[in-house]
């Protein structure tokens, strides 16, 4: 049986990864008022979420190994961190550019917050115990 403890962890990862996920999709929600915002068209304003969805692509394996290195919990507080430096960045940007950095904060954090709550799965949860025993 696994143990509460384990059960609160994976929560809280899941958790975090939810609020990975909203941070990847709020840009959608807000498409025509950031058009009007860096006056920029559609297709301009929709580089941020592919770029965003690129860098988070290409960080899976640095991050992996990273994981490796550091933690779980220092990946998802790390990550944590990068989006909301990266949703600040786009909150206060005037310019594309200034979008774009904020965007890819966002990807980098995204990133580091979906692999290292998979870390936690086999961390926190042993697998069963094998009814066929070696001879």
């Amino acid at each position: 049986m696994t143990a509460p403890r384990a059960w609160l962890i994976w929560i809280i990862g899941v958790f975090a990864y939810l609020v990975a996920v909203s941070q990847r999709t709020s840009f959608g929600v807000v498409g025509l008022e950031a058009t009007e915002r860096f006056q920029a068209s559609a297709a301009e304003i929709s580089f941020f979420t592919v770029l965003q969805l690129l860098v988070y692509a290409v960080l899976q394996i640095p991050v992996g190994i990273l994981v490796d290195r550091f933690g779980s919990r220092a990946m998802i507080a790390g990550g944590a961190l990068l989006m909301g430096l990266g949703q600040l960045q786009l909150a206060f940007a005037e310019n594309i550019p200034g979008g774009v950095l904020g965007r890819v904060l966002v990807g980098a954090g995204d990133a580091m917050t979906f692999i290292s709550v998979i870390r936690l799965l086999p961390i926190w949860f042993a697998p069963p115990a094998s009814r066929c025993s070696p001879s």
